[in-house]
């Protein structure tokens, strides 16, 4: 399950069904501290259990072969969670779906009327695959990084043959065009290496807008100057998603690439979080396409117009069942959940650690109707709070 549709997916087939999840962190590389997952994880069941305590036998049953069922499967890891997280999802004795998570999550078990899905939103924000593209004036190299592996996918070469221009009085090298209306020969291998450097990168754009697709990251890197023309030339539709990064070269090993496309993966998210969360801010500001607090959220969500819903890890861990409510309205009605960090979570609890950005404007006659089952940011407050994001960008 790597994808925001496999989600989709989940929730639609045990979504009314009593289901045990299970997350556990994994990647830990201290041998000593391997195995600690299974002291969090006997907790986190044998808290359920105590929940349990008074509620019919059918149920605590129910339980009981859910938890076999997670440990068994736990036991085939041996101990050890090798990849940086694993997840499982419970149905009595059948395990629905389990198998490694792409980024880090917490130990934790839930038991609930459908999966809890909020851990796994937050690890596939962080699994989003890299694209990287490292150039110099005569080809470009491209990787995937992707569930922590590269992979070469293809290079983009500048075919033109490119020669030394000749000495007067000497024949010219085979294959080189002499100047015309006076230009010299260094002009003219400056304009056949110019030419065949934009059609590289022509080339480069046409593959990177197939390969990234909607959800990939972009990082630029090589020669710095062709780095950032090859930026100029990708479609505004990658710009937001793109970067460029300086200190490494065409000759890179691929554990240098991997590195290199974890941390721009890193900076790029960051960056997009914040420009995103400031617009929906200064929508919601405006009184427009945009909605913030859990109230106005959750409001639009029962309307059917959000687009998209934003939320904190901060959020979750104070208001679990509301972001939990808030996931499975936007998976029913087609709405996409991100989770957020850095400046842009920051920026986002100050006005209660969720947002959505809307597909048209909320029934303010419903928004006021749900006011009387929560809170949300002040005008006021949220004023001050897009001012600021706004400075920020």
């Amino acid at each position: 399950m790597t994808t925001y549709n496999d989600l989709v997916e989940l929730e639609n087939a045990i979504g009314e069904q009593q289901v045990l999840s299970v997350y556990v962190r994994g990647g830990e590389k201290d041998p000593a501290k391997q195995q600690s997952w299974q002291i969090d994880l006997k907790n986190s069941l044998d808290d359920i259990e105590t929940s349990l305590a008074g509620v019919p036998h059918a149920e605590r049953e129910l339980f009981a072969q859910a938890r076999e069922a997670a440990l068994q499967k736990l036991g085939e890891q041996r101990g050890v969670i090798r990849a940086p997280g694993w997840a499982g999802f419970f149905v009595g004795e059948r395990d629905y779906r389990s198998g490694d998570v792409p980024a880090p999550v917490r130990t934790l078990a839930a038991w609930d009327v459908g999966p809890r899905l909020t851990p796994y939103v937050r690890a596939l924000k962080e699994a989003r695959p890299v694209i990287v593209a490292i150039l110099d004036k005569r080809q470009g190299l491209i990787y995937k990084y992707s569930e922590r592996e590269v992979q070469r996918l293809d290079t983009v070469v500048a075919q033109t043959p490119i020669e030394e221009p000749y000495h007067m009085g000497n024949a010219p090298p085979q294959g080189f065009r002499p100047g015309t209306r006076g230009s010299t020969g260094t002009d003219e291998v400056q304009r056949e290496l110019n030419d065949a450097i934009r059609r590289m990168l022509l080339s480069l754009s046409d593959k990177l807008a197939k390969i990234a697709a909607d959800d990939a990251w972009i990082v630029l890197g090589g020669m710095k100057s062709v780095a950032h023309e090859a930026l100029e030339r990708l479609p505004k539709s990658l710009v937001a998603r793109s970067m460029v990064v300086e200190g490494v070269d065409v000759r890179a090993t691929e554990p240098s690439v991997a590195e290199l496309a974890r941390q721009s993966a890193s900076t790029l998210r960051d960056q997009f979080d914040l420009q995103v969360v400031s617009e929906v801010i200064d929508r919601a500001a405006a009184h427009g396409l945009g909605a913030v607090g859990i109230r106005d959220v959750k409001a639009a969500l029962e309307q059917g117009r959000v687009h998209d819903v934003y939320f904190t890890l901060n959020f979750v861990d104070k208001h679990s069942d509301e972001a939990e409510e808030a996931l499975r309205m936007a998976l029913g009605t087609g709405a996409v959940v991100e989770h957020v960090s850095g400046d842009a979570a920051v920026t986002l609890d100050e006005v209660g650690g969720i947002a959505a950005r809307l597909r048209y404007m909320l029934d303010k006659t419903v928004a006021t109707e749900a006011a009387r089952r929560g809170g949300t940011a002040d005008d006021a407050r949220l004023e001050r709070v897009s001012q600021r994001a706004s400075e920020a960008r």
